[in-house]
């Protein structure tokens, strides 16, 4: 029988690890085997914790042979850590929470089996984040959350996302059903979607790196980055108009931020958090994932829209209106009233085959501006996929009494254009 003895607590001792010592405490069943078994469990789970706990079990035993060797192997594979370029032990334990992740979601039978069996989760973190993203494309967004949530929530500590503020998401039917309202009733709405790239324009406390941000979008859409420091507030008041007008507004969901998640810091993971703290400045809004426009594409929520014959309806898009026109046509059987071009964004114009002719801003945007705002559209359906530009247009057509949706890349994926990784 293994000799019972009291442990001191460490000073600094973690939430988890507190608790552990408590329980010991009061069940008096804590030795520093069980302290080096624990260790064990924790190195292959949870690096730092199990780091923490053999650091406890040589505190009662300092000269202990077993303890020795596991805190060298702990110690030696945290260096390791570091000479790969991980810059301190958060992103050691980061890399952790997400493997974890992924290996919980696989025993749920959430991930794609081929996917899974052939990766090397220990090798880097971008092996779990491919899983989770694979994973997305045949995954309810709003399922996903409901399982992550509580593990998010409870034990991880350096993956930054967050899960309390995603709770408030609306499952996708629910969604549908206010969408499909909106449109059979003809009452004034819009809906809008913000990612990574718009919520880099939800900052005016613009740092080096929230103006590299920025630029970065602004080439991709755009083409180049040269815009003035009034084009920047321009685009933050844009963008805030639009958010405050919006019926519905999507932001990411807890699974596609882990599947760009990125141990260093970078612009998805600051647009992330800009985009989750939308719940915090606009808490009384109704939010769903940004990418439900993928859900509502594969359940046949647009078959279900056009079956009402009655409905007019626009569309505001970078595609080619002829090919736009039979698409929808072939498609739905649906004729389109109203056609607005916009200029395609940069990034896709050789994937497109479509020349620039115009800026998008300012020159196209002034003129569609004008086009909307001299208009009565009072019962009439607009399907929009204009970037970010797209939501300002958006808050326009409910100002003119119509129902804008913000479907983005769905147009893409009609006119056979695979332009996001979750479609």
């Amino acid at each position: 029988m293994l000799r019972k003895i009291a442990i001191k607590k460490p000073q600094n001792c973690d939430e988890r690890l507190t608790s552990l010592y408590d329980f010991a405490q009061a069940k008096y069943q804590f030795t520093v085997d069980f302290l080096v078994d624990l260790a064990l469990f924790f190195e292959v789970h949870d690096l730092m914790m199990a780091k923490k706990i053999i650091a406890a079990a040589r505190e009662v035993r300092p000269n202990g042979k077993r303890i020795l060797q596991l805190e060298k192997r702990i110690h030696a594979k945290v260096a390791k850590q570091l000479e790969q370029g991980v810059e301190d032990e958060g992103e050691i334990q980061a890399q952790f929470q997400l493997r974890d992740i992924v290996r919980r979601m696989s025993e749920n039978g959430m991930l794609l089996r081929d996917t899974y069996r052939f990766l090397d989760l220990d090798k880097d973190n971008s092996n779990s984040r491919y899983a989770i993203g694979d994973t997305l494309s045949g995954f309810n967004s709003s399922s996903l959350n409901a399982f992550l949530m509580p593990y998010l929530r409870a034990e991880t500590h350096y993956l930054e996302v967050n899960p309390d503020q995603n709770c408030l998401l609306r499952p996708e039917n629910e969604v549908r059903t206010k969408l499909l309202h909106a449109v059979n009733t003809a009452s004034p709405f819009s809906f809008i979607r913000i990612g990574d790239g718009e919520s880099a324009f939800l900052t005016t406390n613009l740092g080096d790196k929230e103006k590299a941000d920025q630029n970065c979008m602004y080439e991709s859409w755009y083409g180049h980055s040269k815009f003035t420091e009034k084009d920047r507030l321009s685009f933050n008041s844009l963008l805030v108009e639009a958010i405050e007008s919006a019926d519905i507004l999507g932001i990411p969901d807890l699974g596609h931020q882990l599947s760009d998640f990125e141990i260093k810091e970078n612009r998805y993971r600051r647009g992330y958090t800009r985009a989750n703290g939308l719940v915090i400045d606009f808490p009384h809004k109704v939010y769903c994932s940004a990418y439900v426009n993928q859900h509502l594409l594969k359940n046949s929520f647009f078959d279900d829209l056009f079956e009402n014959k009655n409905i007019n309806v626009s569309v505001i898009s970078g595609h080619d209106e002829s090919k736009v026109r039979d698409a929808f046509v072939e498609k739905y059987k649906a004729k389109i009233s109203n056609f607005i071009k916009v200029p395609t964004q940069h990034k896709f114009a050789d994937k497109f085959k479509y020349e620039i002719r115009e800026a998008h801003y300012p020159t196209a945007f002034e003129r569609i501006c004008s086009q909307i705002n001299v208009s009565d559209l009072s019962g009439e359906l607009f399907l929009v996929g204009a970037g970010l530009l797209g939501k300002h247009y958006c808050h326009l057509i409910k100002q003119s009494g119509g129902v804008a949706l913000d479907v983005g890349s769905v147009i893409d994926y009609l006119l056979g254009f695979r332009t996001r990784k979750y479609m």
